[in-house]
């Protein structure tokens, strides 16, 4: 009889403990708790103030004041070692050309960040880098650097690469990702973007298009267009017009990944109203890349539209908010 009970007990004890892991307070308490809000008094607290350096930055916080308030927290927990802006302008290559400027967006969000070179990642200790921001780039990664950053992408490092860094960075590390397309061809447009209507409401698009509204982003001659090798496994986020289907074999701008996963990676923000438990739910050991096909710096691309900027520069945020939970997810105390 004693053991019909206790058999009944742990049966009991066994269901409440499921109901509680499947539960959202589950998902909150961990890793959530510990990745976005380590006191639960976070949610209770005022979010913190970050003025943009420009009007596109500031827009993005403002939008994000009400809604995604312990999203600005763990924003301004990112410190200059999370993210490294990798630029081959920086020696090896002094004065070497290049052709965005990633960091000046990055300055204007008012988020740290320490500037390494492509010769730097051949020996620098990633394990406590949320995110690599790669510029476009003609200068090509060593044997060394590449499977440095294989490791780092193995163990849940974020890639954030645009435009040419598709050739000389992202190819050599994820050679058979993507494949090149045409180059565009002069004039400089601005061309309307959409959200892939299949993956609109991608955590990474949280806020990129206001009330749905399509923007206008600058296309600039010499873009490298890129198509997908293959559709298992990738989301694309963000598509130009039809037309570049025509012009250039494909109207993707900007695709991002799970490294080493053919089941893709679309966590979705819809049905969530708790900020960045949004993101919780979907940690992984393997880390995420995201490509853009276009320049980042557009501020003086002569692209009047403000919407345009503010979206790449929510994007961004959006990726880097990401990585930096999944850095403190990585690294959080083992029981």
């Amino acid at each position: 009889m004693n053991n019909k009970l206790n058999l009944m007990l742990l049966l009991i004890l066994l269901l409440a403990g499921l109901t509680w892991v499947c539960s959202d307070t589950f998902f909150d308490g961990w890793p959530g708790s510990y990745c976005y809000a380590q006191e639960k008094e976070d949610k209770d607290t005022p979010a913190p103030k970050i003025k943009g350096g420009n009007d596109y930055a500031q827009k993005v916080y403002d939008g994000m004041t009400q809604a995604r308030k312990i999203d600005l927290t763990t924003i301004a927990r990112l410190q200059a070692d999370d993210v490294l802006l990798v630029d081959a302008a920086t020696p090896p290559n002094p004065g070497f050309f290049i052709r965005d400027k990633v960091q000046d967006v990055l300055r204007a969000l008012k988020i740290p960040f320490t500037k390494v070179n492509h010769k730097d990642l051949e020996t620098r200790d990633l394990k406590t880098v949320a995110a690599l921001v790669v510029n476009c780039t003609e200068v090509s990664l060593s044997s060394q650097a590449v499977k440095n950053i294989k490791k780092f992408l193995s163990k849940g490092g974020y890639v954030f690469t645009t435009d040419w860094a598709l050739d000389f960075f992202l190819l050599k590390v994820v050679p058979n990702s993507l494949k090149r397309g045409g180059i565009a061809q002069p004039p400089d447009q601005n061309i309307t973007v959409n959200p892939d209507e299949k993956n609109k409401n991608h955590i990474f698009l949280r806020g990129v298009f206001p009330e749905g509204k399509n923007v206008s982003w600058r296309f600039r001659k010499g873009c490298r267009v890129f198509n997908l090798r293959k559709t298992k496994g990738f989301t694309v986020l963000v598509t130009g017009p039809k037309s570049m289907q025509k012009d250039y074999g494909s109207d993707i701008i900007a695709v991002t990944w799970r490294y080493g996963s053919k089941k893709g990676f679309n966590p979705s923000f819809t049905g969530y109203a708790k900020g960045s438990s949004d993101y919780v739910k979907k940690r992984s050991k393997k880390g995420v890349i995201l490509h853009v096909a276009s320049h980042y710096n557009q501020k003086n691309d002569g692209n009047s539209n403000v919407d345009a900027n503010r979206s790449m520069y929510q994007l961004l945020v959006n990726f880097l908010l990401d990585a930096k939970l999944n850095l403190m997810y990585r690294n959080r105390p083992k029981k």
